[in-house]
């Protein structure tokens, strides 16, 4: 019989804390498919709706993932919408150069914005709210300096083809194989009799997979940009996840005086969060001005917001330390599914509004009822039981604190 330390990794990795965001992608898509088959409403089922949602997560699934770097490492940005329209404004003026140098100077930009406000908030000591926010208003005014106020437009052929290049995959057999490499990475984990909750999920969600790939044989359309985006959020969930850096960036979030302590540079990691957010948001209003060719200064103008609330519906928390891209970009794909149901409904825009704000209220109660309120929770309800301290989740903000520690103080 398996004891309880060995039950409770597994209750953890499906509660909602851990899988609620994963729960919420599978929902509304089934959802908004029940409800769409009943009014028959066509379209929304099936790989071509599939395609549009997952493009349209593009710019917001980016910046999410930036965004979730800084607010790991205990800060917030919010002049990456501002950034972004800058690197747009600033690409089609230089539309006469070839596409590297211009790619070059437009991330340059973005990253000397970054560190701008990373040195004022590390070295001066001003609050990151206040920081970005004058810094949002200051960039956003030099976009209409640059754009003498009204739309630019130029043609930039090649980063149309970065951000809108299309190729079909056979959905069937794309979605087989990661459900079969999801299987065998489960196996894996059970074999190794480690962290088997995990290995239960990521077998749940292969044979879902391969069941999915069984249902809908056909053809997905992705762009360029979508693939932009995967490889995007698997290269900082490797580097967050299994490298020292990203255990020292956790670490800071975390406990920035006790990374003080063993040994790390908190004013280091925290800058170059920074000078990450801002290329990666002038990478954004490259594929922006890429797709369409075109910039108003206000363009993008909130999408830091809606960055941000992708990051909380992925569980990442405002007080730094706890995060996961992947989460992040499947928070921006669930805001995105839920605009998309929305309107094949022709829900008024109004209504969309207050239905969003409902569902980011509903994420982070549950988030904060299941990282630190559970003992308030069994007081308000009346709960005569006495509350323990939970142990430490395996692969949580703590534990990559101490592991950071340990791995300083070995050296």
């Amino acid at each position: 019989m398996a004891s309880r330390a060995e039950i409770a990794p597994s209750r953890r990795a499906w509660g909602l804390q851990s899988a609620g965001v994963f729960y919420a992608l599978i929902t509304i898509p089934l959802i908004f498919g029940t409800l769409t088959t009943l009014t028959n409403s066509p379209g929304y089922v099936g790989t071509t709706n599939l395609s549009n949602v997952l493009d349209q997560t593009v710019l917001v699934g980016i910046l999410a993932i930036f965004i979730t770097v800084v607010l790991i490492s205990g800060n917030f940005d919010l002049s990456i919408s501002s950034t972004a329209a800058l690197s747009a404004v600033v690409a089609l003026q230089l539309h006469s150069l070839p596409m590297a140098p211009t790619l070059v100077i437009c991330l340059g930009v973005g990253a000397i914005i970054g560190l701008i406000n990373g040195l004022i908030v590390q070295y001066l000591g001003v609050n990151a709210f206040i920081t970005t926010l004058a810094m949002a208003t200051a960039v956003r005014g030099l976009v209409f300096v640059a754009s003498g106020g009204t739309s630019v437009t130029a043609k930039l052929p090649s980063f149309h083809a970065l951000s809108s290049g299309r190729f079909a995959v056979d959905f069937a057999v794309a979605v087989g194989v990661g459900g079969a490499v999801s299987i065998l990475l489960a196996i894996w984990i059970f074999v190794r009799r480690t962290r088997r909750g995990l290995g239960l999920t990521i077998g749940i969600i292969g044979l879902a997979l391969i069941l999915s790939a069984l249902v809908v044989p056909h053809y997905l359309e992705l762009t360029s940009a979508v693939v932009i985006l995967l490889v995007l959020m698997l290269a900082a969930w490797v580097v967050l996840r299994f490298t020292v850096v990203g255990r020292r960036l956790y670490a800071t979030g975390s406990n920035p005086e006790a990374a003080r302590l063993a040994g790390v540079n908190v004013d280091r990691y925290r800058i170059v969060a920074f000078v990450l957010s801002g290329a990666g948001a002038a990478f954004v209003g490259l594929i922006f001005v890429g797709r369409f060719q075109a910039m108003n200064p206000q363009a993008l103008t909130g999408q830091e917001l809606v960055a941000i609330t992708a990051a909380i519906l992925g569980g990442t928390s405002l007080f730094g330390g706890v995060g996961s891209v992947v989460k992040s970009v499947i928070g921006a794909l669930i805001l995105t599914s839920l605009s998309n149901g929305m309107n094949f409904m022709n829900v008024d825009t109004s209504w969309q509004g207050v239905i969003s704000g409902f569902v980011l209220v509903a994420a982070a109660a549950i988030y904060t009822a299941g990282r630190g309120n559970r003992a308030r929770l069994k007081i308000l309800f009346g709960s005569r039981r006495r509350s323990q301290p939970s142990p430490l989740p395996a692969g949580s903000a703590g534990e990559q604190e101490l592991v950071s520690a340990g791995l300083d103080r070995s050296r």
